[in-house]
């Protein structure tokens, strides 16, 4: 198309002859992705500074909004501060993403919605991102110091932000009985044999089993663990299975899974 002017209130773009041109104009502050249909662009400024943008399909996509802000990096089961290597965590803050994603599949992307987290410069797998909140998992071979971690997107980077990495930081997500066997699902239980490079799914055969001793105590009773490893098909999550020990008591239980001598948080089955 020739040279011309596109108006969408309070936004103008105008192009150049060739198309590999394009200078955007608005007034107020763009807070989602703009979508330009320019496929020849090769400069695009916005209000006179140089942007950056990419390829996406037939669209050249110009993302801004306000910085990122931190606020806490936890648990990513537990919600606690404890964190381990190889562990699935969440980070909560403002303006972290510009939309909301997941990760389409496995093994687990290291970009999504836009932002990148780096863990001492590298980035980590992503499981979820929204403005608010970003779900990934930490190296499972991370040393056990304080960690280096930012989140990088179109619209800014935080300052790195010190982490403390422990080898077992376990949290459960989710446990549910059947009359006879308890199945727990966890993260942050350390390390296992054969090893699973972060953001891939663990394998059936062989089983990625925990190397440290693992307990499970359901209504204040030892419930013994048959199985305790990386849950198969799944990345950074833990299956601990355990029998139901004798002599229950009625009504809701408590549950807790201990690692080497650290506690999990505590959840509560009927």
């Amino acid at each position: 198309a020739g040279a011309g002017v596109v108006t969408c209130p309070p936004l103008q773009a105008d192009y150049s002859p060739d198309g590999k041109s394009l200078a955007v104009q608005t007034s107020g502050t763009l807070s989602g992705e703009l979508r330009l249909l320019a496929p020849l662009a090769e400069q695009i400024t916005l209000n006179g500074a140089a942007v950056a943008f990419r390829k996406d399909g037939d669209y050249r996509v110009i993302v801004t909004g306000s910085a990122p802000v931190w606020g806490a990096a936890v648990n990513a089961a537990s919600f606690a501060p404890a964190l381990a290597s190889g562990a699935l965590f969440s980070i909560f803050g403002t303006n972290l993403a510009l939309a909301t994603a997941s990760a389409p599949a496995l093994p687990l992307p290291l970009e999504l919605a836009g932002i990148r987290v780096l863990v001492n410069g590298a980035p980590v797998p992503l499981l979820y991102a929204s403005p608010l909140q970003i779900n990934a998992q930490l190296p499972p071979n991370l040393s056990l110091v304080p960690a280096q971690v930012m989140v990088a997107g179109p619209s800014g980077t935080t300052g790195p932000q010190a982490i403390s990495v422990a080898a077992v930081a376990p949290g459960i997500f989710t446990a549910s009985r059947s009359t006879t066997h308890l199945t727990i699902y966890a993260t942050g239980l350390g390390p296992v044999a054969p090893a699973i490079p972060a953001g891939s799914p663990a394998g059936a055969s062989p089983l990625s089993r925990c190397t440290l001793p693992v307990t499970v105590s359901m209504g204040g009773k030892d419930a013994p663990v048959t199985y305790a490893g990386l849950a198969p098909g799944l990345a950074g999550v833990y299956q601990v299975n355990a029998q139901l020990p004798a002599g229950l008591p009625a009504g809701p239980l408590p549950v807790t899974v201990t690692v080497a001598g650290t506690a999990s948080n505590t959840i509560t089955l009927p």
